[in-house]
């Protein structure tokens, strides 16, 4: 067993104390050794124990990568943005799917699919709109069309009005829409005086006959004229009472007489100058008239010949078989039914 050395006394190596590290360089972390005590090859922890390797520290969990809560609405909307253009697309290239599933069950009255409206029925007639019986069809407000009102074309073209009592009045419509026989009454200071109109025989005559009247042309007029020798007629419609009056316009003849006598009693007829001069002033005849049929027969008397009678029986104002009745006879107003 060996005694330990004595104070001063030399120590074998193995007994030497070791020393203590060296200082680290300042500058240079102490975890790294200057560049005098490193060596070319890496050394490990057991081939140099005073430069061990920094402990592994352990990785933290990876963390679920962070989802930018903006882009969701950016994609959700890009979505549906190419939705709609795809279902832009498709109804742009089935431009009739769409009209024959909505209406396809009103025209041709299949029953409707549930969620998809009417069904269209194959193989269905493509009708104009008007049904089997021609009738028109059915408007905007559910009430059907009527079709433009069936009548005689009439030409009316201006004259003058003549002297005295110049009364303004439009001229009557260009078309006739009267038919059959339209009933009518004179009313005179002297009594009524019923008529009846020929609308299918005189169209043009009547309808401006008839104008004149709801118009009160005639309210107040004379019947200026009373002829007694060969022609038997009392004329009036002249607002003046000279006999040149006129409405503004005239118009063409219509039924002229083919039958003898021309006129007979009780007829109604228009007065005029000559060819295409009808307007406004009429007669009626109360006996039998054998005069050239110039003159359109418009209508006929069914009351009132006793009135008229006592009318010619009084003669003229002057006497002679031609002039204004000695009786004097006022139009009060026509009235059409």
């Amino acid at each position: 067993m060996s005694t330990p050395p004595e104070p001063g006394d030399s120590r074998p190596p193995e007994l030497a104390e070791p020393l203590p590290p060296s200082a680290p360089v300042p500058g240079v972390p102490g975890a790294v050794r200057p560049e005098s005590l490193r060596d070319s090859a890496p050394r490990s922890a057991k081939e140099d124990p005073q430069f061990p390797a920094p402990p592994q520290q352990a990785l933290p969990p990876a963390e679920p990568p962070v989802r930018n809560s903006r882009l969701v609405p950016l994609v959700g909307g890009a979505v549906l943005v190419l939705a709609l253009v795809a279902v832009v697309a498709f109804l742009a290239l089935n431009p009739g799917r769409r009209s024959e599933e909505s209406i396809g069950g009103a025209v041709s009255g299949s029953p409707a699919v549930a969620g998809r409206g009417p069904a269209p029925q194959v193989g269905a007639p493509i009708t104009t709109g008007a049904g089997e019986s021609g009738a028109p069809a059915a408007g905007p407000t559910g009430a059907r069309s009527q079709p433009p009102p069936a009548g005689v074309p009439c030409a009316y073209s201006s004259a003058d009005r003549g002297e005295g009592d110049t009364r303004l009045i439009a001229t009557p419509a260009p078309k006739s829409t009267l038919s059959g026989r339209v009933t009518a009454t004179i009313q005179t200071n002297l009594g009524p005086i019923g008529v009846q109109l020929y609308a299918d025989r005189a169209p043009c005559t009547v309808n401006s006959f008839v104008h004149l009247s709801r118009d009160d042309f005639y309210s107040d007029t004379p019947c200026h004229r009373l002829t007694t020798d060969g022609l038997y007629v009392l004329q009036c419609g002249d607002p003046s009472g000279t006999g040149t009056g006129t409405p503004g316009y005239q118009f063409g003849e219509e039924n002229l007489p083919t039958t003898l006598p021309p006129y007979p009693r009780g007829t109604l007829a228009m007065a005029n100058a000559g060819p295409g001069t009808n307007g406004s002033q009429f007669f009626v005849v109360y006996k039998d008239s054998d005069i050239p049929p110039d003159y359109t027969v418009f209508g006929t008397v069914t009351s009132g010949m006793d009135l008229l009678d006592r009318i010619a029986a009084a003669g003229t104002t002057t006497g002679q078989p031609d002039g204004p009745p000695k009786q004097a006879v006022q139009i009060t107003e026509i009235r059409v039914a």
